[in-house]
């Protein structure tokens, strides 16, 4: 196990100031050339960090990750891309690159974490656990020392115990019960315990005259005994043959261990120990050597074994990786730790800048790299990334151009100039001549514009630099609502209307002043090109909520639109005129009809004011069966007489009847008989129904005398 010495706080701050002053020692010594020996000489050199925790670290090798196996990768440790991971050092070993976890880069000064660089997730921070399988100790982490279980848990016990036996905890054993004691220090009393109850202290009273018993001495007890009192010595053996028992001056007992008084079992890695209450035992034979990069242990037949851990150091002297560009410290974890070399930049994007080890020295260099330019440039050590190093650099496939790289102290250019280019001469390509190409005459060869007419009104003829150039015309418009345009057909510039949708179910308009469109959709419009495309005569639909359209099945030639006649569904104050969109044409809707069949609703057009009168003698119905049957004779409360017909009107849904209107005449008043729904005629000069009582005058309706000849 690895030994545990304790170690001063201020000796732990001095070695983490030593680490980072070796540091920038080791970066100094790469930047200056120079090769120097970090290893400390002196006392501070093996100061142990303190930690609190028995931990079996196992110490293995460097890990690497191979990146890529493929031959030459790099040559040099700055080949290698960055891998994104902090606590990573990106390696170049036989062309190939590694990642190497930096685990003290991920050191975070808290004793209660164990601390690595895990080469895919960056640094980690795991916790340690701390327990001593002891429940009376205080498991406990402290973030400067690392695991503590110095402090006594006193409620552990808490609750175990009784009046007279009272739990205690003891280290390394746990709960242990002990009695309770009840001595008062009065050697007239008797001290007992009872369960339930606790310490008793009685009086001890011998003899006749109830005198009081006294004992000689605190280790001693008395008691009345056929009324004499009888002393008795305290009885201090605890039963433990390691221990030596007395009796104190205040009458309490002691139990001393004597570790000579146990046997040994023969055994090199323990000793004889004496627990008090437990007895004889064996206990571990420490083999702490005090060093940090030793596994301390104790092996049967040999003793205690001290082996050295590997990678484990002490100083820098123990961390010589023989490379003068790496600085070599011992970090405050004991394990080796090799500053990357720091090479000055020269300040030039497309160098790859390098620690290179020379005998004893470490030398920058600064080695150019086209793959940092990329895109097909080239890097200039003292300039960057230029287009060309070298003519074959500026090489365009064209024979005919003179190809060649343009060396300059701001940097490198390609020229690439015209062969044949001397008036009226151009190259052509060919394969089979010497040098690739040929010069010939210029067919579009110019020496003024009068030679480049190309017989197109909507283009410039002009001759630049001897070669015919024909640019278009700018055609301008003639205001803001115009788009003006060359049209080779018709001769050059003509004007568009800017606003023209080329629909024919849009009215287009354009404002003068400020161009802007409206291009408004014309409710109904059918676009065509012959008739046989329009609705046929007199289809009619709905141009909107009030507008009915009927179409006459012709199509305007001009508006490429089919003709229609359009009706304005208007309005007044005793209803809304709308489009019925079944039928496509004008309907009214009646503001006065209440919906009821049997009232008949009128409108006063002047105000709008409404009436609804109920119909007597009326029926609501959809169906004939829902109406009286055929011959049904009822009284209206107007005193008609009403016959139903059996049959429903359609049209009003209202039953279909005839209507008597039971007249009265000069001699007869009529009226309906609420029995039989049917008129009757009552005469008005016989009143008692005789007709030979009197006579009327059918023309003033007055009674005469008695009928003579009446019998």
């Amino acid at each position: 196990m690895l030994s545990r010495p304790h170690v001063r706080s201020e000796d732990t701050m001095n070695r983490f100031v030593k680490f980072f002053a070796l540091v920038l020692v080791a970066l100094v010594s790469v930047t200056c050339g120079v090769s120097v020996n970090t290893s400390d000489t002196g006392n501070g050199g093996t100061a142990d960090v303190a930690q609190e925790v028995e931990v079996v670290e196992e110490v293995a090798e460097v890990d690497k990750v191979e990146v890529d196996n493929h031959p030459s990768e790099c040559d040099f440790d700055g080949d290698c891309a960055d891998d994104g991971i902090l606590c990573t050092i990106e390696r170049c070993d036989n062309g190939s690159c590694y990642h190497t976890p930096n685990h003290v880069a991920c050191n975070d000064n808290n004793a209660c974490t164990m601390d690595e660089c895990d080469l895919q997730a960056g640094c980690q921070q795991k916790a340690l656990t701390c327990n001593d399988d002891d429940p009376c100790t205080a498991d406990e982490c402290l973030p400067a020392t690392g695991c503590n279980f110095s402090h006594v848990n006193e409620n552990a016990c808490l609750g175990l115990g009784d009046e007279c036996n009272q739990a205690k905890c003891v280290t390394g054993v746990g709960c242990q019960f002990f009695p309770v004691l009840c001595e008062d220090g009065e050697l007239t009393t008797i001290d007992m315990c009872v369960v339930g109850i606790g310490c008793i202290h009685q009086k001890v009273k011998c003899g006749n005259g109830f005198s009081e018993c006294i004992a000689s001495s605190k280790c001693a007890s008395v008691a009345c005994v056929d009324g004499q009192c009888v002393e008795t010595k305290t009885d201090c053996d605890d039963g433990i043959n390691c221990t030596t028992d007395l009796c104190d001056s205040n009458g309490l007992c002691q139990h001393l261990p004597m570790d000579g008084m146990c046997p040994s079992d023969s055994s090199v890695c323990t000793e004889a120990k004496c627990e008090l209450y437990l007895g004889c035992g064996q206990a571990q034979v420490s083999c702490d050597d005090n060093n940090e990069c030793t596994n301390d242990f104790c092996e049967e037949g040999k003793g205690c074994q001290n082996e050295k851990i590997p990678g484990c150091c002490l100083d820098e002297g123990d961390c010589n990786d023989g490379n003068p560009c790496t600085g070599d410290i011992c970090g405050p974890d004991h394990k080796c730790f090799y500053a990357p070399p720091v090479c000055e930049d020269d300040e030039v994007g497309c160098t790859i800048d390098a620690a290179e080890p020379q005998g004893s020295l470490c030398v920058c260099t600064h080695k150019a790299s086209d793959a940092i330019c990329g895109q097909g440039l080239r890097c200039r050590e003292t300039v960057g990334c230029v287009p060309c190093l070298v003519t074959a650099d500026c090489n365009d496939g064209n024979p005919c151009t003179d190809d060649y790289c343009e060396w300059s102290d701001d940097g490198n250019k390609c020229s690439n100039n015209k062969r044949c280019d001397w008036g009226g001469q151009i190259c052509i390509p060919d394969a089979e001549v010497q040098n690739g190409y040929r010069c010939e005459n210029d067919p579009i060869w110019c020496d003024g514009d009068y030679k480049c007419d190309d017989q197109n009104p909507c283009t410039d003829n002009k001759c630049v630099d001897h070669v015919c150039t024909y640019p278009g015309v700018v055609c301008q418009a003639y205001g803001l609502c115009q788009v003006a345009e060359c049209n080779p057909t018709k001769g050059g510039c003509i004007q568009n209307d800017k606003c023209d949708d080329e629909n024919p179910c849009t009215d287009d308009s354009c404002d003068d002043s400020t161009g802007a469109c409206t291009n408004l959709t014309v409710a109904g419009c059918v676009a065509c090109d012959t008739h046989e495309q329009c609705p046929s005569s007199g289809t009619q639909m709905c141009g909107g909520s009030s507008l009915a359209i009927s179409y006459t099945g012709e199509c305007e030639a001009w508006g490429h639109r089919c003709r229609t006649h359009e009706y304005v569904c208007s309005s007044d104050a005793c209803g809304t005129g709308y489009c019925n969109s079944e039928t496509g044409s004008c309907a009214f809707q009646e503001k006065c009809d209440d919906g009821e069949p049997c009232t008949d609703d009128a409108c006063d057009y002047k105000n709008g004011a409404c009436t609804n009168l109920p119909v007597p003698g009326c029926e609501a119905c959809d169906t004939h069966e829902e109406c009286p049957t055929l011959g049904t004779r009822v009284c209206t409360v107007t005193g008609k007489s009403v016959m139903y017909m059996g049959e429903c009107n359609i049209w009003n849904n209202r039953c279909h009847y005839q209507e008597d209107t039971c007249k009265s005449n000069n001699c007869q008043n009529g009226s309906c008989n609420p029995e039989t729904g049917q008129c009757v005629y009552q005469d008005k000069c016989l009143p008692d129904g005789n007709p030979c009582t009197a006579l009327c005058n059918w023309d003033d309706g007055q009674c005469n005398q008695l009928d003579p000849w009446c019998n």
